[in-house]
């Protein structure tokens, strides 16, 4: 029983490690929210005495990485929505019945530039479409 208990510690300690740093460590976004959760926890004790402050900060700070991340992929969200009214209109769906979706666009010289999408259509049918596009 014991060594049960001790397994599910672990695990627990490992998944909240996981899920909070090992995430703040690959998005920035996450590290500051983080950030001002532990900052609000402790002016909202210490000095206010309250936990509204908390909730204030927490909201706040949440909003502003909202409209922060809302701005920074307007580019990508307009790029994917051309994109798809361009397949929508050839009727062009993989074998899920999903259109193509725009992924990322990479500059790879000056007379290149490689479009990768997300899709199920094989290879050869966007060979023989390639005159549509």
């Amino acid at each position: 029983m014991a060594d049960a208990f001790i397994i599910f510690i672990v695990w627990y300690a490992k998944f909240l490690w996981n899920s909070t740093v090992g995430a703040s460590l690959k998005n920035k976004n996450i590290a500051i929210m983080y950030a001002c959760m532990v900052a609000a926890l402790f002016l909202s004790g210490s000095i206010f005495g309250t936990v509204w402050f908390m909730i204030f900060v927490i909201f706040t700070t949440a909003v502003v990485i909202g409209v922060q991340d809302l701005i920074k992929c307007a580019p990508m969200r307009k790029r994917r929505k051309h994109f798809f009214e361009i397949f929508y209109s050839m009727n062009f769906k993989g074998t899920d019945n999903l259109y193509p979706q725009f992924i990322a666009e990479e500059k790879v010289s000056e007379y290149t530039t490689v479009i990768s999408f997300a899709t199920y259509i094989s290879l050869d049918r966007w060979f023989a479409r390639k005159s549509d596009f």
